[in-house]
């Protein structure tokens, strides 16, 4: 049998720096590991803050202005300092740059978000143009959430034609949440996958003769299982992702013959 390799993440201090979408640079930096009291987090997890630097060339990790950590107001006046764990090793595209020795006050300093490495230079190229381009931005903002409403729709009506015909067994071949690509975490998306294949292999099971009350038990089990996800991964179940189980989740409803009952992820759910 062949053993899982650990996951490897860097030191508190270890300093990235990494390409912005413009073509400058962009650095954060390790504040620490998590810990015992981070125990939400599920694992081994590294808290990293963005610094407010952007430069044409990659820094020397000596420069003091790499120290400030990034402050969001974009879409925000009170405004929030950019700080997330991140649980995935490091990407190929952050460059070690150094180690920057994160204060005593840094170490200190609590995070309620779990994102990504990408978040960094999105986040960071973000408030530069909410600062010094903000008219392109929006303009930018709104075509995009135009194309992305767009998709939607065209998503939504392509799910109604598919759950009219769905089968179980087209269910077991079907790559569940195929457009969660960045967000949530990667455990949260592996997670919720094996989720729903769980649930259709169950469904499976019990073969076409089975009782309506032992489908919707199996359809019970299935939310009552991402409520337990999003409990133990950091309540990352938002709008977006709560839509997008109840849609494949419904697809799973259709599936198995229970269509005409609506809504059933609602009496369930806690998220």
């Amino acid at each position: 049998m062949t053993r899982s390799k650990k996951k490897s993440l860097p030191e508190a201090g270890a300093a990235f720096v990494y390409r912005l979408a413009d073509g400058r640079y962009g650095v954060c930096r390790v504040l620490r590991q998590s810990h015992g009291n981070d125990r939400w987090l599920g694992g081994l997890a590294v808290l990293v803050a963005t610094s407010a630097w952007i430069g044409k060339k990659s820094p020397a990790p000596t420069d003091p202005a790499l120290r400030p950590i990034l402050h969001v107001t974009r879409h925000n006046p009170k405004g929030v300092i950019e700080l997330t764990w991140i649980n995935d090793p490091v990407p190929r595209g952050f460059k070690t740059l150094g180690v920057i020795p994160p204060t005593n006050e840094e170490r200190k300093m609590k995070c309620s978000a779990l994102s990504g490495w990408e978040t960094c230079p999105i986040m960071l190229l973000g408030q530069w143009r909410w600062e010094n381009d903000r008219k392109a931005l929006l303009a930018d903002e709104a075509l995009e959430a135009k194309k992305e409403a767009e998709a939607l729709a065209a998503r939504f009506n392509e799910i109604d034609r598919t759950r009219k015909s769905i089968t179980l067994e087209q269910l077991s071949r079907r790559r569940f949440f195929a457009n969660w690509k960045h967000m949530p975490p990667k455990e949260a998306i592996r997670a919720s996958r094996e989720t729903m294949k769980k649930a259709v292999k169950a469904m499976i099971a019990l073969g076409p003769s089975s009782t309506k009350a032992k489908r919707k038990k199996v359809l019970k089990e299935c939310i009552e299982d991402f409520n337990k996800l999003d409990r133990t991964m950091n309540r990352f179940i938002e709008t977006s992702e709560r839509d997008d189980i109840c849609t494949e989740f419904d697809l799973l409803v259709h599936a198995c013959g229970l269509g005409d009952l609506d809504s059933l992820a609602d009496e369930w759910r806690d998220w």
